[in-house]
């Protein structure tokens, strides 16, 4: 008869293995999740610069024609084969202001049609 124990038996130590490979498994299943929002947030962001880096172009030219235009952008994948994924509508008000609303629209990586519109007014 033993009077004092040592270490773990077997099945305690595959008990302690089953649970910390259960915790990883748990870990390793937010990966894709986590790599898709980084995904999102780049795509928005690109967007979001090059919305604003239009807007910037067109206050510095300190001339807004009422029209629209388009603008690509890179990389982003445009909606339609061939087409820009940034477009410029510029409107006038009798007080010779104009509003201007840049839109970026794009596929995502996961298929997903997306876009952003950023509205704003410009005196000329």
């Amino acid at each position: 008869m033993r009077s004092a124990e040592r270490g773990m038996t077997l099945i305690e130590v595959m008990m302690a293995l089953s649970v910390i490979v259960v915790a990883i498994m748990g870990v390793l299943g937010l990966i894709p999740a986590t790599m898709k929002l980084i995904n999102d947030s780049n795509e928005h962001e690109i967007a979001r610069c090059a919305a604003e880096t239009e807007i910037a172009k067109i206050r510095a030219a300190g001339v807004a024609v009422d029209g629209t235009t388009t603008f690509p952008v890179g990389g982003l994948t445009p909606i339609a084969v061939g087409a820009d994924c940034g477009e410029v509508i510029v409107s006038g008000g009798p007080d010779g202001t104009k509003e201007l609303v840049v839109s970026v629209s794009w596929r995502g990586m996961d298929k997903i049609d997306k876009g952003i519109e950023i509205r704003t007014l410009v005196g000329q």
